[in-house]
């Protein structure tokens, strides 16, 4: 089998699985994702398969994660279904959801609400503060919303390199998940964690293993009847054979570390 109809073939499979959408003639969104090739329509016409991003995976997917990891297929059968992203507290601008992660950060789920809430107070208006805004207060305004002095540096560095261009949200999902983990990670206070709950919950990005997550380990103790939470190595090894999935396998992950 020569090149071009192993390429074809490939090209076959990954259109088949649902994951990219085939787009003839289209500057392609992730040129680091792109893949081109010429045969598959039967044709030599140039083609790309341009990586979108899936907001759900389709029946199709799930279905095939079901059979690869009977385990947590039968687990997927007793819980809530994956839901649409974005999740509603994600939804808004890059802006707001990445600030709304720093504040959430290390809180109980009521006191992070409190603090929030009361950050978007600070705005004149309805919505929660632009980067200019949060430029403008003075840390004493600030730490008066229950900020700490941490949380206070890394709204301002995130508002700053936004302003300043050092880091543009504007267009940030045209990228592979590891760049925008590395721009996201430039921000003082934002760790791996935060960026891939952004590239989960916000993006829809559907293969992210945040296996430093001790919801996640917790959940897969639970799946495979582990004595303690397994190490981000043993958990990465382990979701070898979710992928391309890995986001939907870590939301019933954290679910079955609810439920227990």
């Amino acid at each position: 089998m020569g090149w071009a109809s192993l390429l074809a073939r490939a090209a076959s499979e990954v259109v088949s699985s649902g994951l990219v959408t085939p787009l003839v003639h289209c500057p392609p969104p992730f040129p680091s994702l792109s893949l081109q090739y010429r045969v598959l329509f039967g044709n030599d016409t140039p083609c790309q398969l341009n990586y979108l991003p899936a907001m759900k995976p389709t029946q199709a997917q799930i279905k095939a994660l079901k059979r690869r990891d009977p385990i947590l297929g039968a687990a997927m059968r007793r819980l809530p279904p994956f839901p649409e992203l974005p999740l509603p507290m994600f939804r808004g601008p890059h802006f707001h959801v990445l600030a709304r992660s720093i504040i959430h950060q290390q809180l109980a789920t009521r006191a992070a609400a409190t603090i929030y809430g009361r950050v978007r107070e600070l705005s004149p208006g309805a919505r929660f503060p632009t980067p200019e805004q949060m430029l403008a207060f003075s840390d004493e305004r600030l730490r008066s919303a229950g900020l700490s002095g941490n949380k206070t540096r890394a709204l301002r560095d995130l508002a700053g390199k936004i302003v300043i261009g050092e880091l543009r949200l504007r267009g940030i999902d045209r990228h592979d998940d590891e760049e925008i983990i590395r721009r996201l990670t430039t921000v003082w206070g934002i760790g791996e964690w935060t960026a891939q709950m952004f590239l989960i919950f916000k993006l829809g990005r559907l293969d992210i293993m945040p296996a430093g997550d001790l919801g996640v380990q917790e959940g897969l103790r639970v799946l495979d009847g582990l004595a303690g939470r397994p190490s981000p190595k043993t958990l990465l090894d382990r979701a070898e054979v979710w992928r391309p999935l890995c986001s939907v396998a870590s939301w019933f992950l954290w679910r079955l570390a609810d439920a227990k």
